[in-house]
């Protein structure tokens, strides 16, 4: 009887999971006024390899006594990258917090723009990121 259920469980997941695995630190931190805080925001692409696409065909000829004989050819196996586009993340200051100037950086050197108004921060990363590939977003906040 409680294997019924179980199995319910189970076919009722979600077949393919989200391909962006985001995380940030610090997660919980007591800080003073003025103190500057680094975080570091990481997005990493989890995505598995797409199901493998196979192409194979084969020869029909013609032997030297006439008989058409068939010959399977060689196969090509096609691994699809899952690749994912990264455009902004937007950042939500409370109005005791605030974005230090000049602090936001990427770690692969490449573009960052910022776009500041009241209480949000967006930055735009454009990234396309491959299979296990990353980039980290560092910047620091402050108690005014």
């Amino acid at each position: 009887m409680r294997i019924i259920p179980l199995l319910l469980l189970v076919l009722c997941l979600p077949a393919h999971a989200t391909p962006l695995e985001v995380t940030q630190t610090p997660v919980d931190l007591a800080v003073t006024q003025g103190q500057a805080v680094p975080v570091v925001l990481t997005l990493t692409n989890t995505a598995e390899l797409l199901a493998p696409i196979v192409l194979t065909g084969e020869v029909d000829y013609t032997d030297a006594a006439g008989v058409v004989q068939t010959f399977p050819a060689v196969s090509t196996t096609l691994r699809v990258n899952q690749d994912i586009a990264v455009g902004t993340y937007r950042l939500t200051l409370s109005g005791l917090c605030e974005l230090v100037p000049g602090s936001a950086t990427v770690s692969d050197n490449a573009g960052l723009t910022l776009a500041e108004t009241v209480g949000q921060a967006t930055f735009t990363l454009k990234r396309t990121l491959g299979p296990g590939e990353s980039v980290s977003l560092k910047f620091s906040v402050r108690m005014p």
